[in-house]
């Protein structure tokens, strides 16, 4: 899990927050400076809608904030993350992940868009910043990873799969998240996550 690595500096945009059990921002329009302020506002919000605080409640406002942000601002688990030329999340979660769309595409069955879409979405992710590729050793996990994507993709290509890499707010492979259908994605990501990606990319 991310968190700022100090919250008595405003992050870029300012401090705000969406709350998935609500549907709602915190603050609803606009952002907050102060950090401590925003906390609080956070914790009205859910008491205003009789939601749960637990435990992890500020550690997953941090976590979702940092999904926006550089690594410069951040820490991932404790530890400093790499700025954009190399992003913090490791080879392991990037197969987890992409073994996770195989799963929604199976459950889709096996519906895949077609090759005119994939082009054209993966060129939007080839310059997109949140193609980055996973820290951690490649070299013994590659092959668990190319494993994966071939169950989503079946063969399939386009001319930018070369430029491809990981999707920094999926943690999965690009090669293969270009070619599931729309609803398929949209219906199992996370507000959170959809309002993680740029304004540019082909999910919004």
């Amino acid at each position: 899990m991310r968190s700022l690595n100090n919250t008595g500096v405003t992050v870029p945009g300012g401090f705000r927050w969406f709350c998935e059990d609500s549907k709602q921002w915190v603050p609803s329009a606009g952002s907050i400076n102060n950090y401590i302020e925003f906390m609080h506002k956070c914790r009205k919000h859910c008491i205003a809608n009789n939601l749960p605080i637990g435990s992890q409640f500020e550690a997953q406002i941090q976590d979702q904030i940092c999904a926006t942000l550089d690594g410069e601002w951040c820490l991932e688990n404790g530890r400093p993350i790499p700025p954009m030329g190399g992003f913090g999340f490791d080879i392991a979660a990037v197969i987890q992940g992409t073994r996770t769309l195989a799963s929604w595409l199976i459950k889709g069955k096996g519906k895949r868009v077609e090759v005119v879409e994939a082009e054209r979405r993966a060129l939007i992710c080839a310059g997109c910043p949140m193609n980055q590729p996973p820290v951690g050793c490649t070299g013994c996990t590659m092959s668990a990873l190319k494993e994966a994507v071939n169950v989503v993709v079946g063969g399939a290509a386009t001319a930018y799969d070369s430029q491809l890499q990981s999707c920094k707010v999926c943690g999965c492979s690009l090669r293969a998240k270009i070619h599931l259908p729309l609803d398929i994605l949209r219906d199992n990501l996370t507000e959170a996550q959809m309002n993680a990606l740029p304004q540019a990319c082909w999910l919004k």
